[in-house]
């Protein structure tokens, strides 16, 4: 089994409270009052919920060329996410969908294992805005580094690798044993611009004396 040594400079998240409750998957269910193929609600008491906590919301953009189904949102998406507190998705505008979560453990899940694809486009996630001032330029994504020199494990000469290829929020080195064989590389969670493309490989240059 690998081991992980956490080179990020920057802070872990904050802890999250009460994060103890029920873990069983919740159901899906159409709302009576709207188009079965436009608002989903997921099992969950939204009373206390009316005034729509901004901390607890998201906005998502679908992007990409793909045609897709307003069923791919609101039925594969808790599926994968598997909500353990509940919650809601409701049509915002074209392409656009709201994510409101009744506890901030569920939020985190969905932002640590982004990205996410609907129908193989990505969705792009953003916290909520009152002034909607979202731009769905960047997403996250985890990347992994192999065959580097030592030299490149180093904390601040991986931070700078990182960055030629997105701008780091955590980056991990991973070290052990992998079916009988040894493993070490980096991994690291980067932010990247949409319009650019993705890298398949970096050169490094060692210079030498």
């Amino acid at each position: 089994m690998g081991q992980k040594q956490d080179l990020s400079a920057l802070t872990d998240p904050p802890p999250l409270t009460s994060i103890s409750g029920p873990t069983s998957s919740v159901t899906v269910h159409s709302s009576s009052s709207v188009s079965d193929d436009h608002i989903f609600l997921l099992d969950g008491d939204f009373g206390d919920f009316a005034e729509e906590n901004p901390s607890l919301t998201l906005i998502g953009k679908v992007l990409g060329s793909r045609p897709y189904r307003h069923q791919a949102v609101f039925e594969a998406l808790p599926a994968a996410w598997n909500f353990s507190y509940g919650g809601e998705i409701v049509p915002f505008d074209k392409d656009l969908f709201l994510f409101r979560f009744l506890h901030a453990l569920d939020l985190f899940n969905v932002l640590k294992d982004f990205p996410w694809t609907v129908a193989r486009n990505l969705l792009s996630l953003d916290h909520w805005s009152p002034n909607q001032d979202w731009s769905f330029s960047s997403f996250q994504i985890l990347v992994q580094f192999h065959d580097l020199p030592l030299e490149a494990l180093h904390r601040s000469v991986a931070s700078r690798l990182v960055s030629k290829v997105g701008q780091p929020s955590q980056i991990t080195l991973i070290e052990g044993l992998f079916q009988g064989q040894r493993i070490q590389f980096l991994r690291a969670r980067v932010t990247l611009e949409v319009v650019v493309p993705l890298r398949s490989f970096l050169t490094i240059q060692i210079h030498s004396e």
